[in-house]
């Protein structure tokens, strides 16, 4: 079984690990198409913390990423 994290807010998708992927050449996702998300068939939604600690690294590796993921949010809402 294959498992991928991301984090959703206000509609938007933002992922920075999804580049572990063959098909995904992008460091950093920032989008609110769900198409290729939709495709992990089973799925477990998290409203605060999950309650593994293992996520406790993607927290960390947001907020290293966190200048970047916010200039492709801005463009993101200034394209609208």
């Amino acid at each position: 079984m294959q498992t991928h994290v991301w984090v959703e807010c206000d509609g938007y998708i933002i992922d920075i690990t999804a580049d572990q992927f063959d098909e995904i050449s992008e460091k950093i996702i920032v989008t609110r198409n769900r198409n290729w998300y939709s495709t992990f068939k089973e799925q477990q939604r998290y409203t605060i913390k999950p309650p593994y600690d293992y996520f406790d690294i993607f927290k960390e590796n947001l907020l290293k990423h966190y200048k970047n993921i916010s200039e492709k949010v801005n463009s993101q809402i200034l394209v609208k």
